[in-house]
Parts: structure tokens; sequence; C-alpha cells
């Protein structure tokens, strides 16, 4: 049996025709580093506050903002970083803000 690891595609690296589009990694990473330090902050000062039911759903909205850099990777999968953006915004907008900062009550619908 041979090795074929030299055959896998690096999902980090762009292909050819790919390799025009380097903005939307910088916003991917850029996005994800000042949402990942406002939730980290949240995270600090809650566990200050010792408010563990706030601390915990931060806690699991950091782990699933992380989730796709830390999985794509390793599973050799290729997520585009723009579906990687809305999914972000979306956890940070619906876990973080609406129901660790009480966004759901102040602005109702």
């Amino acid at each position: 049996m041979t090795d074929n690891s030299d055959d896998l595609i690096d999902p980090t690296e762009p292909t050819d025709d790919q390799s025009d589009d380097v903005l939307t990694p910088r916003i991917y990473w850029g996005m994800l580093i000042v949402l990942q330090t406002a939730m980290a902050i949240e995270l600090v000062l809650l566990l200050f506050e010792q408010q563990w039911l706030n601390a915990t759903l931060v806690l699991g909205s950091i782990g699933l903002t992380m989730a796709p850099a830390m999985l794509t990777p390793r599973l050799y999968v290729r997520i585009p970083a723009e579906f990687q953006l809305l999914a972000i915004g979306f956890v940070f907008a619906s876990l973080f803000l609406g129901e660790s900062l009480s966004y759901y009550d102040r602005f109702p619908w």
C-alpha cells in the first residue's frame, strides 16, 4: 500500500481559481479575533461576577466559533470563508448578544 499523503489537498491553501481572493481569509481571521476577544473579556467578567450559567454559555459560544478554524485543517474539508463568517456572526449574535447580554429583552421583536 502506498502513501498518498502527498495527494491530499490542503484546505487552507487557495486553489488556482481562488488565488486572487486574499481579502476573504483576512476578513475571516480579523472578525474571528475581534469576536473571540470580546467573548473572552466577557467570560472573565462573568467568572469574576460568579455568573456561572452565562459563563458556560459564553464558553460554548467561544467553542462553536472556533470549531471551523480548528477542525478544517484536520478533516481536510474546505468550508468557504463566507459560510464560516455567517455562522460565526449568527452564533455570536444569537448566543452571546442575545442570551448573555440580554439583547432579546432590550430589543423586542
